[in-house]
């Protein structure tokens, strides 16, 4: 994580953008397919009761619907607008849009967080090897997901202040 902080702290808001535009988003995207067609595969999950199913997959659903509009407000709006101002993010990067942002975030970090307590911290128990599959995957969405979260408040968000000043 050291040399990621080296990195982040070297290269410009513009830069962290089209790095989260074309890497991180389509790398959780990539991952929230796996689980979805897992899901939609499994419609009974039987490592889990009726219920811990029926919960599992309304919040994986309210995971990915929040992912996409964020990514997607991100990638038509924000990023696109940075890119095109690189000399004055701040009017990209408004105090409204920045809390924006981070409202959206919590959101997925308190489904991303109930998943992991519906699923037991992800504490496998006699669990079919393709539901312990699809149990990995929802860990790397996970850290996928703090990650990404890590970069744009501390870096990105952090890049357009120092930027600003």
């Amino acid at each position: 994580m050291n040399n990621d902080k080296f990195f982040y702290e070297l290269v410009s808001a513009e830069t962290l953008a089209t790095i989260i535009e074309l890497r991180v988003h389509p790398h959780i995207s990539n991952i929230c397919s796996h689980i979805h067609d897992y899901l939609l595969d499994s419609p009974e999950i039987p490592d889990l009761d009726e219920t811990q199913g029926q919960c599992l997959l309304v919040l994986f659903n309210k995971l990915e619907t929040e992912l996409n509009i964020l990514f997607r407000k991100e990638t038509a709006f924000l990023f696109p607008c940075l890119k095109q101002n690189p000399q004055a993010p701040e009017n990209c990067f408004t105090r409204s849009a920045i809390e924006m942002i981070e409202t959206a975030q919590y959101k997925i970090i308190i489904l991303v967080t109930e998943i992991r307590q519906l699923l037991n911290n992800y504490i496998y128990k006699d669990w079919s090897i393709e539901f312990k599959n699809c149990v990995s995957q929802l860990f790397e969405l996970e850290n996928a997901v703090f990650r990404w979260i890590h970069i744009e408040q501390n870096y990105l968000f952090e890049s357009v202040q120092k930027e600003n000043a």
